[in-house]
């Protein structure tokens, strides 16, 4: 993820004050071709500001830098609170043994990306990898 923004903090300050943006065309090739976005965001990383100006627009990149965006820290403890909610949850379930529940909120953020580790002081989290 941080590597991620790097990238697109670089790509927003390369693309600043561009007027007249414009596609490459390689990298409209690859979104035409079944949506190839790695290949089209691999190609931006070689175009100059205009053509990467465009690029961005056209995958839906404000060309804001990364730190201006105010909401991610909102963002991240609301995620936070709903996981730590969902863990409450869980181990409600397995205290009365309805453990078709426990299960079923376990898979539900393994499917969001979340681990779940049972220990000898509770249930932790952690981002899957």
């Amino acid at each position: 993820m941080k590597e991620s923004e790097s990238i697109l903090g670089r790509w927003a300050k390369n693309a600043e004050g561009v007027n007249a943006p414009v596609v490459e065309k390689g990298v409209l090739n690859a979104l035409l071709d079944d949506l190839n976005t790695p290949l089209a965001m691999s190609l931006l990383h070689q175009t100059p500001a205009e053509e990467l100006a465009g690029g961005m627009s056209l995958l839906g990149f404000s060309g804001r830098r990364p730190a201006d965006l105010s909401l991610r820290k909102d963002i991240d403890q609301a995620f936070t609170t709903y996981v730590e909610g969902q863990i409450v949850a869980r181990a409600a379930a397995r205290k009365v043994k309805n453990f078709a529940e426990s299960d079923r909120i376990r898979d539900e953020l393994l499917a969001k990306g979340i681990v779940l580790k049972d220990g000898p002081n509770g249930t932790t989290w952690e981002v899957k990898r």
